[in-house]
């Protein structure tokens, strides 16, 4: 067995965040992403009452997750493929997909969407076997894979900034990541931090070729539910049933993202294609959550009532989403120096800046000088040499200032500022 790893130093980056938040004072973080942490009001008694159920003083444990959680799970996309948007978004349009049922009895039950990768990772991969993931993506993948001592091999989307849709599957690089040792193809619907969705005819090319290669298809649709422009996408789902698959499809989910209560570790593993062919597999990760146990009881019994707040949640969500978006898109118009690619959907924000250094430099400048933090697109293998993500769930009126300070540095770094006070913080409005 290999040797555990001896854990990085922070980068300079962090470094010097460590080092401003030791000396005091504000620092704008433009990276937020924890929703319990940036002013949505939760029905606190609704909750609490949901955990509060006398079933959970009994431990009788199910190694797939308790039935009555699972059944809550399988509601809740009986209603998103029912009608997506209708009954909490004002949406009425409906959808014509066609999907494979969701039954609890396809459906495992993990305390988060990590955990999900690692016991997938179990079930199809050996030591040294290969996962395909997107690039750009989020870097917590990396992480995963070296704990499961499996290889991660990234396939790079298709990148046209200049294009309303930004980012496309490029079918050849995708083809070309895969070896003999590729047992797994993972695609995030929307992708975090591009926030582009997959359309059904990439679905459909893709899911062919994970077919003609013998590849299990992993989807993670942790953000489906936060659509900026329209109503969600599920297509891989729907395009499944139109594909012979040689493995199942898995597709991920879970509370941290859907019902924005990252606290409530609940999330889940759907098995889809025909019973015959994914029996076998359910068997086997039936018998690696068992090994587990590790889904408390008090959360699954309060599934059902979590999920009925799903509108409530979302509807803020959204609102701070579409609001933040809107914002960044007006104010962005009035500097040269600064692009925004629009996301289709998911909670991050990409701005590419036109300066003469790399995106880790700018960062630091915007730190140090602008006590702002944000992350450099490298982090998640931006193909840009000077992009950054921001998270749009920050309250507007702080999400204004930061982007404020933020714009008017990096517009600073290509013109000579004509009010060098107004960079200071605090005094951007």
């Amino acid at each position: 067995m290999s040797q555990a790893k001896e854990p990085q130093a922070p980068n300079r980056l962090h470094a010097l965040l460590q080092r401003l938040r030791r000396e005091g004072g504000e620092i704008l973080e433009l990276t937020e992403s924890n929703p319990t942490h940036v002013g949505f009001t939760y029905p606190e008694t609704e909750i609490l009452a949901a955990l509060s159920s006398p079933e959970s003083l009994s431990y009788a444990p199910e190694p797939a997750g308790l039935l009555v959680a699972r059944k809550s799970v399988a509601e809740y996309y009986a209603e998103i493929r029912s009608d997506p948007q209708a009954k909490h978004m004002g949406n009425a349009e409906q959808t014509t997909q066609t999907y494979p049922p969701v039954r609890p009895e396809n459906l495992i039950l993990t305390s988060g969407t990590s955990e999900a990768y690692g016991f997938l990772c179990k079930l199809l991969c050996k030591p040294g076997d290969e996962i395909l993931i997107p690039s750009p993506c989020y870097p917590l993948l990396d992480c995963l894979s070296e704990l499961e001592h499996v290889c991660l091999v990234k396939y790079p989307l298709a990148f046209h900034p200049e294009q309303a849709r930004p980012w496309t599957l490029d079918l050849n690089a995708l083809e070309n990541s895969i070896s003999t040792l590729t047992r797994v193809l993972v695609v995030v619907n929307p992708n975090n931090p591009t926030g582009h969705y997959f359309t059904a005819d990439e679905a459909r090319a893709l899911l062919k070729i994970a077919a003609r290669h013998d590849l299990a298809v992993v989807v993670d649709e942790v953000f489906r539910d936060y659509a900026l422009l329209g109503k969600p996408e599920q297509y891989f789902a729907a395009e499944s049933t139109q594909v012979s698959l040689t493995r199942p499809l898995f597709t991920l989910n879970g509370f941290s993202k859907t019902l924005g209560l990252p606290q409530l570790k609940l999330a889940w593993i759907h098995i889809s294609g025909e019973e015959a062919l994914i029996r076998p597999y359910h068997e086997r990760l039936e018998f690696i959550a068992d090994a587990y146990l590790s889904v408390n009881s008090p959360v699954q019994n309060a599934a059902a009532g979590l999920f009925r707040l799903r509108g409530q949640l979302q509807n803020q969500i959204l609102s701070r989403l579409r609001t933040n978006l809107k914002t960044a898109t007006d104010m962005v118009g009035e500097y040269s120096a600064v692009q925004i690619l629009p996301p289709e959907g998911g909670w991050q924000l990409i701005l590419l800046c036109d300066v003469a250094m790399d995106d880790e430099t700018l960062s630091l400048i915007l730190l140090e000088e602008c006590r702002i933090f944000v992350h450099p697109g490298y982090y998640f293998d931006l193909p840009h040499p000077c992009g950054l993500v921001v998270s749009l769930l920050l309250p507007p009126e702080r999400f204004r200032e930061g982007l404020t300070r933020l714009l008017m540095r990096v517009q600073g770094l290509t013109e000579p500022p004509q009010n060098n006070s107004l960079l200071q913080p605090g005094n951007a409005s």
